[in-house]
């Protein structure tokens, strides 16, 4: 057995030398934070004004109806942050809701109407809403009610805008349980003065990403004035006014990174399912910026949302291994192609002898391997050899 094993191990490094180089095969298969939008699959977002109603023993539901149709959707656990998203798949389209917070271990959709703790009035559903509730709201109270969330970027060619060349609503809003943002893809011309307003009042407080922060200067009481023409992702924090742009690529690398994040993979698999339809519904340069990310190893630090999300899902490549339905049930698909361009070993590989490099560092491999291959070579032949000795 140990003279088989050996050889077997010569073979391999033979065949590496010869350029067969085993890095294992990939699946074949390919398969944000919240964000509010209302149709008939939808969610609202919740602002949760008091400890009370961020209490974790319980949860939120809602009753949603229109003239002729209505449904309950299932309770989601309070995660006891201020924002949290309630959402749907029905086959109607909600025209009013009704949020309950409910006792957990003991409401039941069969006796929808007990076990309540609090809940809003009727409310008409919109796709720029935030209801707000404290733990003592009921119908007949005012401890309840929404908002809309509607700021606009304006700004002009010159510093006083009489020549007004951007007019736009910030038409998304999303959170990520500590915050609410509107934002949008916003195409700045080249030398534009802007604000962003909400309601009465003008805000030019900002920050932005390394990338473009070069082109943007100002802000605070002035305007912002962006240099170059230029599409840009402007993202605003409704409650805490302040301004934060970035490149659209990386908007939506993040965007999906931060959903990744949130997602639980290892209980049924759909939300690694989920975040494969979500990555191949990105742009090439979004796709491209995830795909191509530094491995970085799990138990080191990773900055960023995007850098986060891949040291995470490369663990659990390495941890589960690649999806096949015979060998591997257990594993997950490589939708993002991490072990095919050599960033990660899958754990069902790492029994097999490997050569997992990245970069610059594949200008070094036929060396390496021809080393590797004439060092056991010569090892063998003295192996024969001693033992001819032994013989004769």
């Amino acid at each position: 057995m140990k003279k088989f094993g050996f050889l077997k191990l010569f073979s391999i490094l033979t065949l590496a030398a010869a350029g067969a180089v085993a890095v294992g095969a990939a699946s074949s298969k390919k398969a944000e934070a919240a964000e509010a939008t209302v149709g008939s699959s939808g969610n609202v977002i919740i602002r949760k004004d008091d400890g009370d109603m961020k209490y974790a023993g319980s949860s939120l539901v809602a009753y949603l109806f229109n003239a002729t149709q209505n449904a309950w959707i299932e309770p989601e656990a309070n995660d006891g942050k201020t924002y949290q998203e309630l959402s749907w798949s029905l086959d109607f389209v909600p025209e009013t809701i009704i949020v309950l917070r409910v006792d957990s271990a003991n409401w039941s959709v069969s006796n929808p109407w007990t076990n309540i703790w609090s809940r809003t009035g009727n409310v008409s559903l919109t796709d720029t809403q935030v209801i707000w509730m404290q733990g003592s709201a009921w119908d007949d109270n005012s401890n309840w009610g929404s908002f809309s969330c509607v700021a606009t970027v304006k700004g002009g060619a010159t510093d006083d805008w009489t020549d007004a060349t951007v007019n736009q609503v910030l038409g998304h809003i999303k959170t990520d349980g500590d915050k609410i943002e509107v934002y949008d893809s916003v195409s700045f011309p080249a030398n534009t003065y802007f604000k962003v307003v909400k309601g009465d009042d003008w805000y030019g407080n900002y920050t932005a990403h390394s990338s473009i922060e070069g082109n943007l200067s100002g802000g605070g009481s002035e305007n912002i004035h962006i240099t170059a023409a230029a599409t840009y992702e402007v993202y605003f924090n409704f409650e805490s006014p302040s301004v934060y742009l970035t490149d659209p690529v990386l908007a939506a690398a993040d965007e999906w990174a931060q959903t990744f994040m949130g997602a639980n993979c290892t209980a049924t698999k759909t939300g690694w399912a989920s975040a494969e339809t979500a990555f191949n519904g990105l742009n090439g340069g979004a796709k491209n910026l995830i795909k191509t990310q530094a491995h970085v190893s799990h138990d080191a630090s990773a900055e960023g949302y995007v850098a986060q999300a891949v040291q995470r899902y490369d663990y659990v490549l390495e941890l589960y291994g690649i999806y096949d339905a015979s060998e591997n049930p257990q594993g997950y698909t490589d939708f993002l192609d991490r072990v095919e361009n050599h960033y990660v070993v899958a754990g069902s590989l790492k029994n097999s002898v490997m050569f997992r490099f990245t970069g610059e560092e594949s200008t070094n491999i036929v060396p390496i391997i021809l080393i590797v291959s004439l060092a056991s070579a010569t090892a063998l032949g003295g192996f024969f050899f001693i033992r001819k000795r032994k013989e004769n």
